[in-house]
């Protein structure tokens, strides 16, 4: 998956390679590829606060998605991966 600004303070810039491990499921804090609202895939951070789940990204100039665990059991937002290595073209 090829990355853009959205998490450059974490060292993913834009043209980024980052190998994601396939899963449903992440932890709080891991960086995952979620697809949210069916068609638009995104790269962040996974943050739980009680029940309100949030992808933060790592560059201010970014926005959060709030999302719930309906969001989840719906299929609004399914996590496709967690990320677990970063490659940086020079």
């Amino acid at each position: 998956t090829v990355c853009g600004d959205s998490m450059k303070n974490c060292g993913m810039v834009n043209g980024s390679l980052v190998l994601f491990r396939k899963q449903q499921y992440a932890e709080d804090g891991e960086i995952v590829a979620c697809l949210v609202g069916g068609e638009c895939a995104t790269v962040k951070r996974f943050r739980r606060n009680g029940k309100r789940l949030f992808l933060v990204p790592e560059n201010p100039d970014y926005k959060s998605i709030e999302l719930s665990p309906e969001d989840f059991e719906t299929g609004e937002a399914r996590i496709l991966g967690v990320a677990i290595e970063v490659k940086i073209k020079l």
